[in-house]
């Protein structure tokens, strides 16, 4: 009878056990399926599209063309291309050749020529002093034994002077020599030097023509010696 109610507690005692075991099981079902599940998006939420634009612009909206003198623009990822400057050597500029955003240079006859210019006026303070300049200069480049000719006008109640020079390296003997009308043939003056600054009627010996009426005397400027710009100027006061 002992051994029998012994098999019977023990009975009871596996039953309770297998059923705490069961609702354990039961209990703890929803957690465990909530730590394993995964996530799925839900499939009827619109989904986000990535791709190329279609490029169309709004109305009111600039097109995207450069404006005139600039460059146009390129495509992402692209390098814009440059022209490589020409390679060599560069003349320097000669005398004439205009630079870019200049005007053209003198020629090499001008600044020799201005030269002579500002030399005459220089050499006039002593040889033509307290007269005034007649006209126009004349500037010439001659060679070696040539010779060219120029109108001077003088009239009665003034005295002249005739003034010339020629740079150094130049012309090294100057003569000045002053015609009379109607043929020109007739000498009414002429420098008695040899040298780059010829002088007609200087210092206290002006020359002062005798007519009433203007006269065109004919002078004439030789290069007796070397050659190269000279620069010659009338120079003039009343008597």
């Amino acid at each position: 009878m002992t051994t029998l109610l012994a098999h019977l507690s023990l009975l009871s005692l596996r039953t309770r056990f297998t059923l705490s075991l069961a609702v354990a099981a039961t209990c703890a079902a929803p957690f465990v399926a909530a730590c394993g599940a995964k996530t799925e998006p839900q499939s009827n939420l619109p989904q986000p599209t990535y791709g190329t634009p279609t490029g169309t612009v709004p109305a009111g909206y600039p097109t995207g063309t450069a404006p005139a003198g600039y460059p146009a623009s390129t495509a992402p990822g692209t390098m814009p291309t440059t022209t490589a400057p020409a390679t060599g050597t560069v003349a320097p500029p000669t005398a004439g050749t205009a630079l870019p955003g200049t005007s053209t240079l003198p020629a090499a006859g001008d600044l020799a020529e201005g030269a002579a210019e500002l030399g005459l006026r220089a050499i006039a303070l002593t040889k033509a002093p307290g007269m005034t300049a007649e006209g126009a200069v004349m500037k010439n480049t001659l060679k070696e034994g040539e010779r060219t000719d120029s109108v001077v006008s003088m009239q009665a109640g003034k005295c002249y002077t005739i003034v010339g020079f020629s740079p150094p390296g130049a012309i090294r003997d100057v003569d000045l020599q002053l015609l009379a009308p109607p043929f020109y043939t007739v000498s009414a003056g002429q420098d008695g030097t040899h040298d780059a600054t010829p002088v007609i009627g200087g210092g206290k010996s002006p020359y002062c023509p005798l007519l009433p009426v203007p006269v065109a005397y004919k002078l004439a400027i030789v290069a007796k010696s070397g050659a190269g710009a000279v620069a010659v100027q009338v120079y003039s006061k009343t008597k």
